[in-house]
């Protein structure tokens, strides 16, 4: 991860292959005429690094996978730099789904960006932190969780309230840690889902 520019995933409390069936539902019959599915060896940097693509004019491409040590959770992670915040939010609607939409970017990029957001059918969580026009931003709605530490939301520098280091100790929190090999890993293949058209 430390390798990367910039990256986003989605931990998803919800069993992979519900996660891929709902996918395959939610685009309907654009998924039969312009999606294909594999099963291979989870490999992050096949879908992008270190950083996506600017835009959304290419294909999607989408992993998933259950982390080794995270047994009954899918991270979900794609080739858009938004990490496909519309399907994770439509995901989120359907019962039973608990999402963890995080993005983080290094400080030497020009637009620093970091969102870490809880999603379910009754209750959002956001909180962000972005650079943008050489102005840092901040910006928190909804209750707020208890993993978090509202503390540091009350810094004087806005680029010290939320960062790679805090959404990371947020993860750690909940039960996944991002620094070991066991996250991006699994012991069973992951699912890849590639758009090679448009509807």
């Amino acid at each position: 991860m430390e390798d990367y520019d910039f990256i986003s995933f989605s931990c998803i409390k919800q069993d992979i292959n519900q996660v891929r069936d709902n996918i395959v539902t939610f685009y309907n019959n654009e998924f039969s005429k312009c999606w294909e599915i594999e099963e291979n060896e989870v490999n992050i940097k096949s879908i992008y690094f270190p950083r996506p693509l600017a835009g959304g004019a290419h294909f999607m491409k989408i992993l998933l996978w259950e982390p080794i040590d995270s047994k009954g959770w899918t991270i979900f992670m794609n080739n858009y730099q938004d990490g496909g915040h519309s399907l994770i939010y439509n995901l989120s609607k359907l019962d039973d789904y608990k999402i963890y939409f995080v993005r983080m970017s290094n400080l030497y990029n020009q637009y620093p960006a970091y969102t870490f957001e809880f999603l379910s059918k009754d209750n959002t969580r956001i909180i962000q932190s972005i650079k943008d026009d050489n102005k840092w931003n901040f910006y928190a709605k909804g209750e707020i969780l208890k993993i978090e530490n509202p503390e540091n939301y009350n810094k004087k520098k806005i680029k010290e309230r939320l960062n790679s280091e805090i959404i990371i100790q947020y993860l750690y929190k909940i039960g996944f840690d991002v620094r070991s090999f066991n996250f991006w890993h699994s012991d069973k293949e992951g699912i890849y889902l590639f758009q090679h058209c448009w509807k």
